[in-house]
């Protein structure tokens, strides 16, 4: 579904609100999981930059105590 989406344009990355191409090769994004809930997917987001470095930026979070809220992407049912 998402695939078909993008290449409509139109459709942000959930991570970093930026656009993504609808020329974008299917191998730079990424359907990414919600932070706190593996279960739950938010929407596609750049895969270098948004996606593969979430869990590190998380975990450094975590480590100092801070817990960023994950936001929503508007395309997505809860």
């Amino acid at each position: 579904m998402w695939k078909h989406r993008i290449k409509q344009g139109g459709v942000t990355c959930w991570r970093c609100g930026e656009q993504l191409p609808a020329d974008i090769p299917d191998s730079a994004w990424d359907l990414g999981h919600d932070d706190k809930d593996r279960s739950k997917y938010r929407g596609p987001e750049h895969s270098a930059g948004c996606n593969r470095s979430a869990a590190g930026k998380a975990s450094a979070l975590k480590r100092r105590g801070h817990l960023r809220p994950t936001p929503r992407h508007p395309g997505v049912l809860p």
